[in-house]
């Protein structure tokens, strides 16, 4: 998992890949003027030639490019049976397969000393470089080339099946993924967040054909979000493909694809593994709901902030030998408030963490104690915002739910982010959690071998 920005915290959602390859980069041509109403004056935005977006922020002084291509496409396929694994799958093989001319997009950009990640979330993929300003260009006109009109090869799928297999065998001994593979499953009874992201069945199983069909059809311009962060070289865009149209695909169609059926009633699971732990998670409001989603945050800032949370203090008191993890996922619809423990204590921990949500959910914070608490909400925003990458993956996000005037970043501390943040009372936050926190959530527990569930 790599995105690990308090505001994306959405790669809860995702297992990410990150190949050995390099990094990568992209963007295209402007098809009409530059649109600063969405991001403000610091950062430009438009429409690549041939569909979909791009966003560009101001230079920074480190000579780096921070570069997202995002998709709003299912994980598990378009068609009407699920298949976990394809999206990851035929984004990964894209990267590894070389064209009958050049190289492939992860040779190069591992050549220029780059790191390529991808990362794959229910209803998007997103595909991050930081490159050498000096590489930028180069880079842009290869990833373009590369997704914009994939080319897939029976090596390029050999290679991305051999490093997700490995990922699928970490992800299996990784209890926070375990829990929220369940969680997920629990919360959703049908669509992608109802699978995860990574299936070692679905990996085995899946042909070139198939993979193929995946990209030609994903991977379109129409469907991109093409975020550039940090050193922008003059004429950058001009290095974009303007990749294939299909005619027959229309990216609005998909829409439904991307939305997951809630669960009618909650649902406890126990799963044999080989530690204990307990996960616990609720649906939220939808991203046009600002005000409310920005209360969630808040929420899981005050609580579950790896090092200033409430219950991080209060457990690394009671339970140190506990791992914990806790946020609000912003998504088109809905949102969703998880938490992850697994450890020695996980069913203390997970006691006391439940104790605070409650208190949340019926009494109100003190004018001091939601001052300070406020404060350092702003100020972990502020912080997780300071890297070209940080904030490329904040935009990115934002933009592929539908959002992108929300993204924190936008229009930097005067955006709507930052305002919904000021906005901000205690009543507001108890109301909030009252409305969203305080009914049976759905439960996960990890139950090991000879133990009875924890309680």
């Amino acid at each position: 998992m790599t995105k690990k920005t308090a505001i994306c915290v959405k790669q809860l959602l995702c297992a990410a890949a990150t190949a050995g390859f390099g990094l990568l980069c992209f963007t295209a041509s402007p098809a009409s003027a530059l649109d600063r109403s969405v991001y403000g004056s610091g950062i430009a935005s438009g429409n690549l030639q041939h569909g979909g977006r791009y966003v560009v922020t101001l230079p920074s002084s480190v000579p780096l490019t921070a570069v997202e291509l995002w998709y709003a496409v299912p994980s598990t396929g378009f068609g009407p049976t699920a298949t976990a694994s394809i999206a990851r799958l035929a984004a990964q093989s894209v990267a590894a397969s070389t064209p009958i001319t050049g190289v492939s997009l992860g040779d190069y950009v591992s050549s220029i000393g780059g790191t390529l990640s991808i990362d794959v979330f229910p209803d998007s993929v997103a595909i991050t470089a930081l490159v050498p300003t000096t590489n930028a260009s180069a880079t842009v006109h290869l990833l373009t080339q590369s997704y914009f009109s994939p080319v897939l090869t029976d090596v390029g799928l050999r290679r991305a099946k051999l490093d997700l297999a490995t990922q699928a065998l970490l992800e299996k001994f990784d209890p926070d993924t375990v829990i929220r593979n369940g969680l997920f499953a629990g919360l959703f009874s049908a669509g992608p967040a109802h699978y995860p992201t990574l299936s070692i069945h679905d990996l085995t199983n899946l042909d070139l054909d198939s993979v193929r069909a995946f990209a030609e059809r994903g991977f379109q311009t129409q469907r991109a979000s093409l975020i550039v962060s940090g050193v922008v070289e003059p004429g950058l865009l001009e290095s974009v493909l303007p990749g294939r149209i299909d005619p027959t695909v229309h990216p609005e169609q998909d829409r439904n694809t991307l939305i997951s059926t809630p669960a009618a009633k909650p649902s406890e699971t126990i799963i044999p593994f080989t530690e204990p732990g307990n996960g616990f998670a609720w649906l939220g409001p939808d991203i046009k709901d600002e005000a409310a989603s920005t209360a969630m945050d808040f929420i899981a800032d005050y609580l579950f902030h790896p090092t200033d949370g409430r219950v991080t203090h209060l457990l690394a008191n009671q339970t140190p030998e506990v791992t914990l993890s806790g946020q609000f996922i912003t998504l088109r619809k809905p949102g969703v408030f998880v938490v992850s423990i697994s450890g020695n204590g996980s069913a203390v921990a997970t006691k006391i963490a439940r104790d605070e949500i409650s208190k949340l959910a019926t009494t109100p914070l003190s004018h001091d104690e939601f001052e300070r608490a406020r404060n350092a909400f702003i100020y972990h925003l502020q912080s997780d915002l300071q890297t070209p990458a940080d904030l490329a993956a904040s935009l990115g996000w934002y933009a592929t739910e539908g959002q992108p005037e929300y993204a924190p970043g936008a229009k930097g501390g005067e955006g709507s982010y930052f305002r919904n943040a000021a906005m901000l009372s205690p009543k507001k936050i108890t109301e909030i959690a009252k409305q969203f926190l305080a009914s049976q959530p759905v439960t996960v527990t990890l139950q090991p071998s000879g133990q009875e569930k924890s309680q």
